[in-house]
């Protein structure tokens, strides 16, 4: 019963039904404790809890996943379990990346790859090396971060993995955007749309949309973008992706920023309270970096932020 309510709960958080896969879950870590074989019944539960650590991200609950990762890291250390500690690895990293806990996503997600590599596992070593990829960009080391999604794409391609394939196009795609090459970008985005609405992923279709949304408008096409952002918040909005969501905020601040300057304003504060609602550290100094308000810059100085130039340089990856 346990492995079929673990697998029912994949398949709800395939689907993006976040809350029905936690309930999945979550049965299936009590279920557990049923069984008389201690070793298998703890094996059972371990794997119920790394699905509810993910369900939990995807609701953009991080601090809740990652203590749940963290546990399931130092049990598989202690059996000795490479294949799931390599696969923590990599959760925890990916978890952290979008906590903005940057160098701790960078450490771990090379560990995975190491991992991986050493277990020969080419599904493995392509999800670690998308998960860098992101990481990297965030950072800002674009060039670095096109490699890892290149690696990634070729893998995806032999494995016919058809979310892998989009997921690293959608990378390189931004890889681009972060080097001000844009209208590069935009091809590598259209086929990512393309692939993630013939397999039905509504979320990350969503995030394309809104990175595609960002070249647009720095290519000057404001309608597009307009229409992209749209879409992009009916698809998070029915994900109920709030992380997701407060990038939309922050894209039409963007798009209006010269045309209504007060009311981009208006979006840059509510998706600033939002990000420090859901304590998203990095879309909090996305937001803030537009208002010109003493609080805000006294606490981009207590974090060692050098603000004029935070505030002249930064974009939104």
């Amino acid at each position: 019963m346990v492995v079929i309510q673990k697998k029912l709960g994949d398949t709800c958080r395939q689907l993006e039904d976040f809350a029905a896969a936690e309930g999945w879950y979550s049965a299936g870590i009590n279920g557990s404790k049923k069984i008389k074989n201690r070793e298998w019944a703890e094996t059972l539960a371990e794997d119920a809890r790394a699905g509810l650590a993910l369900a939990k991200r995807g609701r953009g609950q991080y601090s809740a996943a990652l203590q749940l990762l963290n546990r399931s890291r130092r049990l598989f250390q202690a059996r000795g379990d490479q294949q799931g500690l390599a696969y923590v690895l990599w959760a925890i990293g990916t978890t952290s990346r979008f906590a903005g806990r940057l160098k701790e996503a960078e450490k771990n997600l090379r560990k995975s790859l190491a991992l991986y590599t050493r277990l020969e596992d080419e599904g493995g070593k392509a999800y670690a090396n998308c998960g860098l990829g992101g990481t990297l960009r965030i950072q800002g080391r674009a060039q670095e971060s096109s490699r890892h999604y290149r690696r990634s794409l070729k893998i995806f391609k032999t494995l016919d993995d058809y979310f892998g394939v989009a997921y690293s196009l959608c990378g390189i795609g931004n890889s681009f955007r972060m080097q001000n090459r844009v209208k590069e970008s935009v091809p590598f985005f259209k086929k990512a749309i393309r692939i993630y609405r013939s397999i039905g992923q509504k979320g990350p279709l969503a995030y394309v949309q809104w990175n595609l949304s960002q070249s647009f408008l720095a290519l000057g096409l404001y309608a597009q973008a307009f229409l992209l952002l749209k879409k992009a918040r009916k698809l998070f909005a029915e994900v109920q992706d709030w992380r997701g969501l407060l990038y939309v905020m922050l894209g039409f601040g963007e798009l209006i920023k010269k045309s209504k300057p007060n009311q981009s304003l208006t979006y840059f504060s509510k998706a600033a309270k939002k990000a420090k609602t859901l304590k998203l550290h990095l879309e909090f100094l996305y937001a803030v970096r537009h208002l010109q308000n003493k609080t805000f810059e006294a606490q981009f100085k207590k974090l060692g932020v050098d603000w004029p130039r935070f505030k002249k340089y930064h974009s939104i990856p």
